[in-house]
């Protein structure tokens, strides 16, 4: 019994006595092999280990595991083969060349710009709104047209021309109309409001000559296009006129010297003006002296580059500027008085998102000349909705007081606007109401203006 159970164990002593062997030549990487051994596994990850001695027959790995360097392998192991180098995959090709730029635009401009206006208000009895006639009264029944060039990057030129309907200073009569028997004439007029020689050095230093805009009050390089109210300020209904000394629509013949500084914020002007003294055209007599003018501003929020400027951005820029002007010219007054002005204004536009744009405006002046008001001012308050009320357009309701002392007169706008294009069209309905002892006005005006620009 003893030797025919010995046999039946002698197979498993013998398989277990294989198994010793095989670990002992294998290594821990073949211990875990439980019989009979499967293809051996590829580790994902190689373990640290130390060489060992050279595999029995069998299956031999494709790809060796990546160790740490080691030993180089006994000779005779199999030693696995580099991977292949793969081919890089080529690169797209370039895309295609754009297409040429467009041939560069002419190197001049052009705009143009209507007003047309009416009022009611009897001529006869100004404070009586009775009748309604063209407005003559305001910078009404006119048509501008600006056109302007490049030379070089340093040379250009500025050609802006006016036509007034109802003006007869400025060109001959066109032809006739009976009233009450009598030929009256009808005027075709035609003004050369700016013809400027430009020089550019930089943006902080430029100079322009000819007949042009003289550097003084802020609305002066607004003019009545680029601003809210529809009135110019400084015109009285008694016929005077309380502003700068200047030529027919702000300009004058003369030279400026003027730059922008410090990323657009600050301003300066100056220059001399009414050089053609003794023309037909001139403000200043023959034998007269030229007279002197000079602005200084600092826009303390936002900028405003350039030498003509504008009174509203209608919300598309905030801006807080602050701005000092001042005139003179020798023997102005009298032979023996010179004649003097200082001026001082200052603008606020903020445009708050959802609730709409507000704007203020104030201006003061000072006069040496004894003939005119000693002193004057006006202050102007505006408000615009942030969205279109009625089809296209936007509300922008506008008070306006400016006053004179030494004498004391008093003119009052209110006025709605209907803006359904910034600075290109608008409708304005004004009432302005005046008081310049002994004289009192009363008038309704409706104004439209268009522009291209």
């Amino acid at each position: 019994m003893t030797r025919e159970r010995a046999l039946r164990r002698f197979p498993g002593v013998l398989g277990l006595a294989t198994c010793l062997l095989l670990t002992s030549l294998t290594g821990p990487a073949l211990a875990a092999d439980p019989p009979p051994p499967p293809p051996p596994p590829v580790p994902t990850a190689a373990p640290q280990m130390t060489p060992a001695p050279p595999p029995p027959p069998g299956p031999v790995p494709v790809a060796a595991p990546t160790m740490p360097p080691g030993a180089p392998p006994p000779a005779g192991e199999p030693v696995p083969t580099q991977a292949p180098e793969m081919t890089p995959t080529p690169m797209p090709p370039p895309p295609p060349a754009p297409p040429p730029p467009p041939p560069s635009a002419p190197a001049w401009g052009s705009s143009f710009g209507v007003r047309v206006g009416f009022r009611l208000q009897d001529p006869d009895q100004l404070k009586k709104m009775s009748e309604v006639h063209l407005d003559s009264g305001a910078y009404d029944t006119v048509v501008e047209a600006r056109f302007h060039g490049a030379v070089t990057d340093n040379f250009s030129w500025v050609a802006n021309f006016n036509a007034n309907l109802l003006a007869g200073t400025l060109g001959a009569a066109s032809g006739t109309v009976a009233m009450n028997s009598v030929g009256v004439p009808t005027y075709a007029t035609l003004n050369v409001m700016d013809l400027i020689a430009q020089y550019k050095a930089c943006d902080e230093f430029q100079i322009w000559a000819g007949r042009l805009l003289v550097p003084s009050d802020r609305f002066n390089f607004s003019g009545p296009f680029f601003t809210i109210p529809w009135n110019y300020p400084g015109f009285y209904p008694n016929g005077a006129v309380v502003l700068p000394h200047t030529g027919a629509t702000g300009r004058d013949q003369g030279i400026t010297v003027w730059g922008n500084a410090l990323d657009a914020k600050l301003k300066y002007y100056g220059g001399a003006y009414g050089l053609d003294q003794g023309s037909p055209v001139s403000t200043v007599p023959a034998l007269g002296n030229p007279y002197y003018s000079g602005r200084v501003s600092y826009t303390l929020q936002g900028s405003e580059p350039g030498y003509f400027g504008s009174s509203t951005y209608y919300g598309a820029a905030n801006v807080v500027t602050i701005g000092v002007a001042g005139q003179y010219q020798k023997d102005g007054t009298s032979a023996t008085q010179d004649a003097g002005l200082f001026m001082a204004d200052a603008m606020v536009e903020e445009n708050v998102t959802g609730v709409g744009t507000f704007t203020g405006i104030g201006q003061y002046y000072h006069f040496s000349n004894p003939s005119t008001p000693q002193d004057a001012y006006f202050i102007m308050l505006s408000y615009l909705t942030p969205n279109p009320v009625f089809g296209p357009g936007k509300l922008q309701p506008m008070v306006r007081l400016q006053e004179t002392f030494n004498p004391g007169w008093t003119l009052f706008d209110a006025a709605l606007a209907y803006v359904f294009k910034d600075y290109s069209g608008r409708v304005v309905l004004t009432y302005q109401h005046g008081e310049m002892s002994p004289l009192t006005t009363n008038s309704l005006q409706l104004g439209i203006q268009l522009q291209t620009l």
